[in-house]
């Protein structure tokens, strides 16, 4: 179940990038083709990114163009992922990647309400001024590490809970064959939880943090152009919150643990008092 969560979240991102290819560097689907082609030479080497390639390639048919562009933009689902989103919600893992994922293929299959959307609300013919491939590379690459630590931490979690004794390392080396995630990624991660000490979260691992790190201002580039530039892209955008979320030292849930009590009287903990409930009589 959650190999086909990060699934889900793997087919929004690059199904996002090649959008951005497209819509936002105008490039042609031949030319998106060559894009994917060369990524896939590098460190994005998957079976997902070579099918991608292959699709933006294939002509149409039964008519002019590209059959990519004669396919209806309504995502099928089969359950999977909406099932690791429940499971992530039950376990308090945050997934928001694989559920921003889940929630776009929901979203897709409302055409009737998108069309009347886009006569309501018209956008501008929308670009990406200043944006790279190597910006679009490095973005789709950090929102992979973002989706995969995601889903190994609901896999940590659900074996810590049920006693199941799951090995990170070994289900990332079945995965890099015989299934639609494998991926040279995959040898990364199962190398970063057989060293010792294991991280708290695939994040944590060296290689990974040094890549986050490399990658971020590219990936800042990326989300900010597509949003100014009105391009939807819930996966690199989520992927990116849920960055800025926990590296964030104090953030936002002292406002809402103050609420709480305010309206429920449900208490909180004070940064001086750590441990120790406290109920405020608020004005």
């Amino acid at each position: 179940m959650v190999h086909n969560g990060i699934e889900y979240g793997d087919m929004q991102l690059i199904a996002e990038t090649a959008f951005l290819l497209r819509r936002g560097l105008g490039l042609s689907a031949p030319d998106a083709a060559r894009v994917f082609e060369d990524w896939n030479r590098g460190e994005l080497d998957s079976y997902l990114v070579e099918i991608t390639a292959r699709i933006l390639r294939t002509p149409d048919p039964q008519g002019s163009g590209f059959l990519v562009d004669a396919i209806l933009d309504q995502a099928g689902q089969k359950g999977t992922g909406a099932w690791t989103v429940l499971a992530a919600a039950e376990a308090g893992v945050p997934i928001p990647t694989i559920a921003a994922a889940v929630e776009a293929r929901s979203l897709s299959a409302d055409r009737p309400r998108r069309l009347t959307a886009s006569s309501l609300f018209p956008g501008e013919a929308a670009a990406l001024p200043g944006i790279s491939l190597d910006d679009l590379r490095d973005a789709l690459f950090a929102s992979k590490i973002a989706s995969y630590t995601q889903g190994f931490d609901l896999l940590r979690a659900a074996s810590a809970s049920r006693g199941y004794g799951t090995e990170l390392s070994e289900m990332a080396r079945i995965w890099t064959a015989g299934c639609i995630i494998r991926a040279r990624f995959l040898e990364d991660v199962r190398e970063a939880f057989l060293k010792l000490p294991v991280p708290d979260l695939l994040a944590f691992a060296p290689f990974f943090a040094g890549e986050l790190r490399r990658r971020e201002p590219a990936w800042r580039r990326v989300v900010s152009a597509a949003v100014l530039a009105g391009l939807p892209i819930p996966g690199l955008s989520a992927s990116l919150a849920w960055f800025d979320t926990l590296r964030e030292e104090r953030g936002t849930a002292s406002m809402i643990q103050a609420q709480r009590d305010f309206f429920g009287a449900h208490t909180y903990e004070r940064f001086d008092r750590p441990g120790v409930a406290v109920h405020t009589q608020w004005l």
